[in-house]
């Protein structure tokens, strides 16, 4: 099978633009993921800090 060398070069023009967006779609979704791990780290840890809070306000209550 013979291809015109401007579809050719079309081709492979679209080949190096999937690739382009391949690698910049699974650095993105790398990103999503730190982000993730980083929106459940600081949702548990509020989770803590409200635990706490309620114990210190309980203790404060007490102690009044």
């Amino acid at each position: 099978m013979l291809v015109d060398r401007f579809d050719f070069d079309k081709l492979k023009q679209g080949a190096s633009l999937t690739d382009t967006y391949f690698t910049e779609t699974l650095s993105q979704r790398s990103d999503m993921d730190i982000q993730k791990d980083q929106l459940i780290k600081a949702e548990s840890k509020a989770m803590e800090l409200d635990i706490e809070n309620r114990r210190l306000q309980n203790l404060v209550g007490t102690l009044q």
